[in-house]
């Protein structure tokens, strides 16, 4: 069974994003496609699809520069959240 790849890749993590949102768990963002402010999902802003996918680096887990990224995100993030 293959696993699950991560094809958004933030760079702003989602860990800081989420301290943003408002009441509806959104975040506000200015669309320059669009010329105005909106607001989404923490998920679906500030990223890229597969921006830190290579399989010039690892043809085996092209992914493992996200994958890494998300670790150390998960462990910032909680050492923040005992923090504050």
């Amino acid at each position: 069974m293959n696993k699950q790849e991560a094809r958004k890749h933030h760079y702003i993590p989602q860990f800081i994003l989420r301290n943003f949102n408002d009441e509806n768990e959104q975040v506000k963002y200015w669309n320059k496609a669009t010329n105005k402010l909106e607001k989404r999902n923490t998920k679906s802003v500030f990223m890229n699809i597969d921006m830190y996918r290579d399989e010039a680096i690892n043809r085996e887990d092209p992914t493992q520069i996200e994958t890494k990224f998300s670790l150390f995100e998960r462990e910032i993030a909680e050492l923040i959240s005992n923090k504050i």
